[in-house]
């Protein structure tokens, strides 16, 4: 079985420009119609892309890719780290090129926005460090749109829950970040609090902090708290955590949450076997949609 972890995606917009800002050119950019086609704009430069032939970037380093299939606005890549391996030879020593390459499943079907990275340490150190990588590289073009793109691992909402039973009657702080605009099945479980994030144009936060000389006591029954850990847990955005003593803790922090797919499924023949493997790929996907799995993330 191949283990990948789980990513979610999201799209913020750059609706107002720092004063000497590199990006003049974008200024005559309609912002509204990019937040109207956020995901076509995202899925037609994965097409540029692929039929370029063009690498992902991240400084000066290069990491070619390849797209196996994709259809539906799902993208099944092969993308290859840019190394060198150390060999010898009748005792001569020297390095050679070694791209070894990992899976990685894009779902960007309308409000799904979720990536899969396969965990291959013998390819990219983590799937972390790539989800950087692919970052980079969209959002140099998708600033042209006044876009961005967050690639963010998704965690288990009993993180924050582990934290909070490790340590009773020593929380002094929690706070949540949402970051704007969310998927709408996130800002249907708290929209009321993001709802004049757009105005202000920023990302709305909401903390909790003891009186003085009292502590925090979280409860998984209240509706609020449950509803704020499962957003953030879903879209990968660390819930911090400050003890009694000062200490900071960082829920989330590099994503927990992964699942498992038939090595099969990731398999790049070209056979009469590919029909079965693009349905378990499917499959894969619609079982870690937010759409089907926000009641357990």
């Amino acid at each position: 079985m191949a283990k990948l972890q789980i990513f979610t995606y999201e799209f913020n917009y750059i609706n107002q420009l720092e004063e000497g800002s590199m990006f003049k050119e974008i200024e005559n950019v309609d912002v509204r119609n990019s937040r109207a086609r956020k995901q076509e704009i995202l899925n037609d430069y994965l097409q540029y892309m692929s039929d370029k032939n063009l690498p992902f970037v991240k400084g000066k380093k290069q990491y070619q890719q390849i797209v196996v299939w994709q259809e539906d606005g799902i993208w099944d890549l092969r993308i290859a780290n840019n190394k060198k391996q150390k060999i010898e030879h009748e005792f001569i020593q020297k390095r050679i090129p070694d791209n070894p390459s990992c899976a990685v499943l894009i779902d960007n079907r309308k409000g799904v926005q979720t990536i899969a990275i396969q965990k291959l340490s013998t390819s990219f150190s983590t799937p972390n460090s790539l989800a950087k990588i692919m970052m980079e590289t969209l959002n140099q073009y998708l600033v042209k749109k006044r876009l961005r793109i967050n690639i963010a691992p998704r965690y288990d909402p009993h993180d924050f829950w582990d934290v909070v039973n490790n340590h009773p009657y020593k929380i002094k702080m929690v706070h949540f970040q949402f970051p704007f605009p969310n998927l709408p099945v996130i800002s249907d479980m708290i929209g009321n609090i993001i709802n004049t994030a757009d105005d202000m144009n920023g990302a709305p936060q909401l903390s909790w902090l003891a009186n003085e000389d009292e502590v925090l006591t979280p409860r998984q029954d209240s509706d609020l708290l449950n509803r704020c850990v499962e957003a953030c847990a879903a879209i990968g955005s660390v819930i911090k955590v400050k003890l009694t003593d000062g200490t900071n803790v960082k829920c989330g922090d590099g994503g927990s949450q992964e699942r498992e797919i038939n090595d099969f499924a990731l398999s790049q023949e070209a056979d009469e076997l590919f029909v079965k493997r693009y349905e378990m790929i499917i499959a894969f996907l619609d079982k870690i949609n937010l759409n089907n799995t926000i009641g357990n993330v």
